[in-house]
């Protein structure tokens, strides 16, 4: 057969795609909606605490004709947060930025990392400091044997998920004195488990029909549970240093979290965590911008920091279950 000329790779010269690309990076950070912010004019600063026996215990007595009531008080302790500058930047050299093709924009892509690195680190920090054990007020855990421990859910025979987490919400409810809690966290597996056990099935079978087949979602087990909202952790990274062969951890997973959280900052009430940031100096919640590389001036630099601390403050207002499902 004789050779076709001109060939293929003569009439054809290779280049980028300009409506694909493949880029892998989290959807769903969660952390700032667990921990609503709270600006703040100081990095550090106090937050008055009010003793809760005092509003628990009742020293008002029956009075005679003129006799003169008790006096009683109430004492008021201090906490603090401290707001500790975080920060990432990405070096974008003028001969990178002169040569790119689209679809690359240097400029662009960097803003959208660094800003994708301060959230993820948000999210590494909450996950190392309060997606575990020893911190809330009551700890549970699956299979456990404790007082306070429950069945897995994934054994769908003998486990009652529903009616263990109405129980831990009595327990918040009497721990904060009558406030219901309105937000479970939940990690994806512990999520995917809970959606096809028998309890939760069965209490939403009534609603389904041929065109809408009976789907468990975040917002129809909050209903059932008479929560705000539900929140599902899908958030995965890793620590292999660069280089390196990555492994990755899934964050969340098989664990949950039930807590009262207030929506926004409040005066005299309890909530299980706030996320403080320090906006005075940068202007923002989180400040990004662009400036000329100040040692060599020969590339522009992309850099993006903020100030925060991720702060418990009523650990009675959280129950940790670890290990909730298989």
């Amino acid at each position: 057969m004789p050779n076709i000329q001109p060939g293929v790779g003569d009439v054809h010269v290779r280049k980028l795609l300009t409506n694909i690309s493949v880029q892998y990076k989290n959807d769903n950070y969660i952390a700032d909606r667990i921990a609503p912010p709270v600006p703040v004019d100081k990095q550090a600063d106090l937050i008055p605490v009010y003793t809760k026996e005092y509003w628990a215990r009742s020293v008002a007595e029956e009075l005679a004709y003129m006799q003169a009531p008790p006096v009683g008080g109430y004492e008021v302790e201090t906490d603090s947060y401290m707001c500790r500058m975080y920060g990432i930047a990405d070096a974008i050299p003028d001969e990178q930025n002169e040569n790119q093709d689209l679809p690359f924009n240097a400029a662009r892509d960097a803003s959208e990392w660094v800003t994708d690195q301060l959230m993820l680190k948000r999210e590494i920090d909450f996950l190392t400091n309060f997606w575990t054990t020893g911190v809330w007020g009551t700890d549970a855990v699956g299979d456990g044997g404790g007082a306070d421990d429950f069945v897995k859910w994934s054994d769908y025979t003998t486990s009652t998920p529903l009616a263990d987490l109405r129980g831990y919400a009595r327990t918040i409810r009497h721990n904060t004195m009558g406030r219901n809690p309105n937000v479970l966290v939940l990690g994806d597996l512990t999520f995917d488990v809970l959606a096809d056990h028998p309890d939760v099935m069965e209490t939403i079978k009534y609603s389904a029909s041929a065109e809408s087949p009976a789907r468990v979602t975040p917002n129809l087990l909050a209903q059932l549970l008479g929560l705000d909202e539900v929140l599902i952790g899908t958030v995965v990274y890793t620590t292999t240093p660069e280089g390196g062969d990555a492994t990755y951890t899934n964050g969340y997973g098989d664990d949950a979290l039930l807590v009262y959280r207030e929506n926004a900052p409040s005066l005299r009430r309890p909530s299980a965590l706030y996320t403080f940031f320090w906006t005075s100096v940068l202007g923002t919640n989180q400040y990004i911008r662009q400036r000329r590389d100040p040692n060599s001036d020969r590339g522009w630099l992309i850099e993006a920091m903020s100030y925060w601390h991720i702060k418990g403050l009523s650990s009675d207002a959280g129950v940790f279950m670890s290990d909730a499902v298989d």
